[in-house]
């Protein structure tokens, strides 16, 4: 998925400085009331934009991050330039036209009336089409609970498999300490632990009072 900086980057561009990069593409039919369904259908694309993988993700995890972070810039600014203004550009085109020439031509409607509410025909009907557009980018990208369940479980083992090798590290970092003990330390221990057992052990015998141990089984 495309990362929310790269997103905030490419509508900085497209958006904030209203300028182009790799697509410049002159529109021979100007089409009126269109900002609003512009601006619309350039956050319907972000939605799709953010579902996409542009880097596969052994590649990504390869490279460093501002090499990575600056070639998925790149793709999405070149993505989001070419949808807007290549597709959405004509769809524009072709839905002014199919108006003007069901309400001018079939409906006899007088072309100077329609030029006169063209920009308020034509704005309606294109802001509808790119409101609906975002709808649909929105709950089709929107994740289902049962594919919440399934991240977050995948989330948890992930967790479990990084916390049982981080204490099989540990293990193997003891039984490496242990092993690398030189054998006077070994036998320093051994001698603890035999002391240790001479200390803990129960007295099988009394003292008498001249001083003459005698066992306590006669």
């Amino acid at each position: 998925m495309v990362s929310y900086l790269v997103m905030f980057f490419t509508a900085c561009l497209h958006i904030g400085l209203q300028t182009n990069i790799f697509v410049n593409i002159d529109q021979p039919i100007s089409v009126p009331g269109n900002l609003c369904a512009s601006f619309m259908m350039y956050c319907g694309f972000l939605y799709f934009l953010q579902d996409m993988v542009l880097l596969p993700q052994h590649y990504k995890r390869r490279m460093f991050w501002p090499i990575s972070f600056l070639i998925e810039l790149t793709l999405s600014i070149a993505l989001m330039e070419v949808l807007l203004l290549f597709v959405w550009a004509r769809i524009e085109q072709l839905i002014c036209l199919w108006v003007k020439a069901a309400l001018c031509y079939y409906g006899s409607l007088d072309e100077a009336d329609y030029d006169n509410h063209e920009t308020t025909i034509v704005g309606v009907l294109v802001s509808l089409i790119a409101a609906l557009f975002w709808m649909s980018a929105i709950m089709a990208t929107e994740e289902s609970d049962e594919e919440q369940l399934e991240v977050k479980k995948q989330q948890d083992q992930s967790l479990k498999e990084k916390q049982n090798q981080s204490l099989k590290e540990k293990q193997n970092q003891s039984l490496k300490e242990l092993q690398d003990q030189s054998p006077k330390e070994q036998i320093d221990q051994q001698e603890f632990e035999q002391l240790e057992e001479r200390l803990l052990a129960p007295l099988n015998y009394v003292i008498l009072a001249d001083g003459e141990p005698l066992s306590s089984e006669t």
